[in-house]
């Protein structure tokens, strides 16, 4: 079984189940970073940073959307550094073939990361 280093960011009590689940000894996430900043001007940044690559961290957990700004002002960093982006989340479920599956954690959209839209390319234009 493969075990994944993650580090959480913006922890608050709603995420109780969330944090009970990285907890658990029978998932596959082990849990190296903890901080409750949910204020990006409380948040230090350098030191997350350095642990984030000291702890090999391959999933950044955010609980706070507050900290999105963090992320998108790391990205290169953090793609640099083959670290992965999640919300946390306690009740993200998937259906596969009849199976409902409940994942402690969701993608972020590109939007949501880059706190921009996608640009709508018309390769027929392109191509002329």
């Amino acid at each position: 079984m493969y075990n994944y280093n993650i580090c959480v960011l913006g922890y608050n009590h709603n995420f109780k189940k969330f944090l009970n689940h990285l907890k658990d000894n029978r998932t596959k996430y082990n849990l190296k970073i903890f901080d409750k900043t949910s204020n990006i001007q409380k948040l230090k940044e350098t030191k997350i940073c350095n642990d984030l690559v000291k702890k090999k961290i391959k999933f950044l957990a955010i609980c706070n959307q507050k900290l999105i700004p963090f992320v998108s002002n790391h990205i290169e960093f953090l793609i640099k550094n083959k670290i992965k982006i999640v919300q946390a989340s306690n009740n993200y479920q998937v259906e596969n073939h009849g199976f409902i599956i409940e994942k402690p954690f969701k993608d972020y959209s590109f939007e949501e990361l880059f706190l921009r839209k996608t640009l709508k390319l018309n390769l027929k234009k392109i191509v002329k």
